[in-house]
């Protein structure tokens, strides 16, 4: 289940996936797998452990601490924080400082090792049983099922083009912004504003924006080549 869950994520850039996530990929990785499994896993750290030097100085670099702050010490694995110390040793002294207080904090802190269940084993019949066992090869008779009652199809859901519109040219307006038209917002922050100035208009017929729809904008916004998602941040192309 594991390895078809992961088989896409896999080969997606580091940048591509949400931190706590790739903490979680380095930490199945150490646990016992079938063999095909360990190999792309472990094919998977080495090249995201090479992957986080090719983060920008400055902010990005910071940022990708940050997020990896946030994360309970218990669940950075031990090959996880092999690959801070190698980036903390190649990073600008800001960034190495910022690393290695994170570091620091693992100390003294063991990582929760991962285990898999392992799938039932089969029983097999035994031998003298079942010669012994009498077998009747008279047919039986399945009972007719009763015809399956459809479910009426639910129609997709109605999306307002007033508040789309609304959406999509409060999000532009927010990454077009000098402060954040290079580096991007995080996506949780990016949807938090959107709906907090929804709130704040008057007479607002917007006051009830869902995290759905917002991030449904931003997806559309991505196909038509306007912005573009890199790891939790989205960015004005």
């Amino acid at each position: 289940m594991i390895q078809v869950q992961t088989q896409e994520l896999l080969r997606l850039h580091s940048d591509r996936i949400a931190v706590p996530c790739i903490a979680d990929l380095f930490a199945i990785s150490e646990a016992d797998l079938p063999a095909t499994l360990a190999a792309e896993l472990r094919l998977f750290t080495q090249r995201a452990s090479r992957e986080f030097l090719d983060l920008p100085e400055g902010s990005a670099r910071l940022d990708f601490i940050a997020e990896l702050s946030e994360i309970p010490p218990n669940r950075i694995p031990q090959n996880l924080r092999s690959a801070i110390e190698a980036f903390a040793a190649g990073s600008s002294e800001a960034v190495t400082r910022a690393a290695e207080q994170l570091l620091e904090g693992l100390q003294g802190v063991p990582p929760e090792a991962v285990t898999l269940p392992k799938p039932p084993a089969k029983r097999v019949a035994s031998p003298a049983i079942s010669q012994n066992r009498e077998v009747d090869e008279t047919p039986k008779k399945t009972p007719a099922k009763a015809p399956a009652k459809r479910s009426p199809r639910t129609p997709a859901a109605f999306v307002d083009p007033a508040r789309a519109e609304w959406i999509r040219d409060d999000v532009m307006d927010r990454l077009k912004t000098r402060e954040y038209a290079d580096r991007g917002l995080k996506e949780s922050v990016l949807i938090a504003g959107c709906r907090h100035r929804a709130g704040k208009i008057p007479n607002s017929p917007y006051k009830d924006l869902t995290e759905e729809e917002v991030r449904a904008e931003l997806r559309r916004l991505e196909r038509e080549q306007k912005v573009k998602h890199t790891g939790d941040r989205w960015i004005i192309r």
